[in-house]
């Protein structure tokens, strides 16, 4: 998931974007430790930073997510919300903190799981993706046996994709772009083709695979991009995600 995702305040339809599932399964992660009634505030934030291409390869496109978090909220760098520091002791009889972690975003060199989160059998995992030229990671949750992998935007250029995703009780998956639509070559370096994702899901295995960040250009195709799909050797459930859509991954 790219950080633009995560950003955007308003979205058409928020179960259909990358950056509204994103924020969904964030606000389950975190959940009570990210807001708690106890005396501390404490807000876990993860991402990830790259560079231009070369010769620029020493400076970079994007902040690292420390850097994006710590103009945000840090007194030592200013940061624009940086009050908060001084508003939520009284409010909320505690501190305010925010911690900040840099995901591997090296798509080409790393093609093992980072491990985010470990907490009381809840288990959170990234993977780099190619996103174009922007940072991005795809997720895994796993809890009790049952597990949830995220792709947020990526084109699935390489097989990071499928060994996230592999025999995950749910996919959800970029479906922005088709096989031949939009014209504009450039969402093909961003987003993922209905055939490539059926190569993924078919060597995957995922038990069900849900139709995300769907777009004018996919939403009335949702058949052809299925058909697609299934071309490819998937056998498990498709779905398209709908608002408020809850999965029930069973016992």
């Amino acid at each position: 998931m790219t950080r633009a995702d995560s950003n955007r305040a308003v979205t058409r339809r928020t179960s259909r974007t990358a950056g509204g599932l994103m924020v969904a399964l964030l606000a389950v992660l975190l959940g009570a430790a990210a807001f708690p009634v106890a005396a501390e505030q404490k807000i876990r934030l993860i991402g990830d930073g790259a560079t231009f291409p070369a010769p620029n390869d020493d400076i970079t496109q994007y902040p690292t997510t420390t850097e994006f978090v710590n103009k945000e909220f840090s007194i030592e760098d200013g940061g624009v919300y940086r009050y908060l520091h001084a508003f939520a002791p009284p409010v909320t009889n505690g501190e305010f903190h925010v911690q900040a972690t840099d995901l591997p975003a090296d798509f080409q060199s790393l093609h093992s799981l980072h491990t985010v989160l470990e907490d009381d059998g809840l288990s959170v995992k990234s993977i780099p993706v190619k996103h174009g030229p922007a940072p991005a990671v795809a997720y895994r949750i796993e809890y009790k046996g049952k597990s949830i992998v995220f792709s947020g935007d990526t084109n699935s250029e390489t097989n990071n994709m499928v060994q996230i995703a592999t025999d995950a009780d749910l996919l959800i998956y970029d479906t922005a772009v088709l096989d031949n639509a939009p014209a504009n070559p450039v969402l093909f370096q961003l987003h993922t083709k209905p055939t490539r994702m059926g190569e993924v899901a078919a060597a995957a295995n995922p038990d069900t695979l849900v139709l995300s960040h769907i777009t004018g250009v996919t939403e009335g195709h949702l058949d052809e991009v299925k058909k697609a799909v299934k071309a490819q050797g998937y056998r498990g459930k498709i779905r398209a995600a709908r608002d408020l859509q809850v999965y029930n991954l069973g016992d």
